[in-house]
């Protein structure tokens, strides 16, 4: 009997702990945009590790209802020198936009980072925050879905 309950509990358990938890869909485009980014020498994506993406992964916020992720979060502005030899480049992919439920992105600051805004960014209803200051980005914002306070490029 005693193992009957041991086993039920840790069912019972997986299933709060996965209800719990991000999507795997959202954790996969976490991944997915994070490979687009290149930060060799500092380390900041070294905590985006494991299923749950709303625990633990540095720069990523989750709403507390529906456990979907809601901010981006990888601020680089830093008057250390450090930074400024970080060498962080890449680009903002499209995969950013599979996260319906965003509702601020900040990518300001690193310095390297390219190429132009996704056009799919638009499409976000619940995006209010975009900020990618301090980047060598291009692109318009032509139509805006959410309420935006703020977005600077």
């Amino acid at each position: 009997m005693k193992t009957v309950f041991t086993i039920f509990s840790l069912l019972v358990f997986s299933i709060i702990s996965a209800v719990n938890s991000c999507p795997p869909s959202d954790r996969a485009t976490l991944l997915a945009f994070k490979a687009a980014l290149h930060e060799p020498y500092l380390g900041i994506f070294n905590s985006w590790t494991g299923t749950d993406c709303c625990r633990n992964w540095y720069g990523v916020s989750c709403d507390q209802e529906t456990y979907r992720v809601a901010d981006i979060n990888l601020r680089g502005e830093s008057e250390d020198p450090i930074f400024e030899r970080a060498h962080r480049t890449g680009f903002i992919s499209p995969e950013i936009c599979k996260l319906a439920r965003l509702s601020s992105i900040t990518i300001a600051d690193w310095k390297g980072i390219t190429g132009e805004i996704p056009k799919c960014i638009t499409g976000l209803p619940f995006l209010c925050i975009l900020d990618l200051i301090g980047n060598r980005i291009s692109g318009e914002i032509l139509r805006i879905s959410g309420g935006w306070s703020v977005s600077r490029f």
